[in-house]
């Protein structure tokens, strides 16, 4: 069975080990293709429907054990490349505009609404995507029941001090393509062998973040935090308390200075680091947020 549209494609390709049901085309404001795939809920009726969105140095199918498990546990799950990462079209690493990645998710949760069922939307955000997902559920509350930060960058490190944002800046002005900002693979996880997978994965692009994706994402970090106090949406956000990648304090901040909102939990994890679901503790971490979807999915 194959059915497009304009913007759509959808092909079956059969539900076993490190399969989709359906992979999804989804096509960007800007003519950008953007890969997006379905994995449909064992037993048939689906308890609800979860969005995967990835970071930097990062794609959605490294998400694809965690999407069995919520298939197992009765939810249909979505996946997406961000542009210019993973399977998806785009200058590598390159968000021109944080508004058009954020339209990006927009389209791609339209196109995963054609399976809808009636039941919960759930959008789970890593990192750079937690920044997304964040100025998502500002912007477009009404599409979603819930979210879920993981790691998310909401705050600069310390290392990344105002000298440094300056010249990220500066740069950005007059060569926003320019490779600026490193983020070492040793950092994202204490598990040697996910580290040596990241540097062998063709599908990860090891050159620096560009100027203009950091300071788009900055800039989305004042916006986050000027906003943030209009959600009024269940949402968990988790941290490892020894990420060196992104700033814990800002996870605690965004959760601390939210609404007292039914459904609203942190979770940090000691030793953890930045890559909560590739990490050695990554069955605590998927049986929480599991049980925070099924909380939210019951109350619905």
């Amino acid at each position: 069975m194959e059915a497009t549209t304009s913007n759509l494609g959808f092909r079956h390709t059969g539900f076993d080990a490190g399969q989709f049901t359906r992979e999804i085309d989804i096509e960007s404001q800007d003519g950008l293709m953007l890969h997006g795939w379905q994995i449909e809920p064992q037993g048939g009726l689906a308890r609800g429907n979860i969005v995967i969105v990835h970071g930097m140095k990062d794609y959605s199918e490294r998400y694809l054990d965690f999407a069995r498990e919520l298939s197992q546990a009765g939810y249909q799950v979505f996946g997406m490349d961000l542009r210019g990462l993973g399977r998806s079209g785009g200058d590598r690493n390159y968000f021109p505009h944080i508004e058009d990645t954020v339209e990006d998710l927009n389209r791609a949760l339209k196109a995963f609404k054609q399976f809808d069922n009636n039941q919960p939307w759930i959008i789970f955000g890593h990192s750079a995507g937690g920044n997304i997902v964040a100025r998502y559920a500002i912007d477009h509350q009404i599409a979603i029941d819930g979210f879920i930060l993981s790691g998310p960058f909401l705050k600069p490190m310390p290392a990344l001090n105002e000298f440094i944002i300056g010249a990220l800046k500066a740069v950005n002005l007059v060569a926003p393509h320019t490779n600026m900002v490193d983020l070492p693979d040793k950092d994202f996880s204490k598990d040697p062998k996910v580290v040596q997978d990241m540097l062998s994965d063709p599908l990860i692009n090891h050159t620096k973040i560009p100027a203009r994706t950091g300071v788009e994402i900055l800039n989305n970090c004042k916006y986050i935090e000027m906003n943030r106090s209009v959600i009024s949406l269940p949402f968990l956000v988790i941290h490892g308390e020894s990420d060196l990648v992104n700033n814990i304090e800002g996870t605690k901040e965004f959760f601390e200075s939210t609404k007292n909102i039914p459904g609203k939990q942190i979770r940090t994890y000691p030793g953890v680091y930045h890559d909560l679901l590739h990490e050695p503790e990554r069955e605590l971490v998927a049986s929480d947020i599991i049980s925070w979807i099924n909380s939210v999915s019951t109350r619905h």
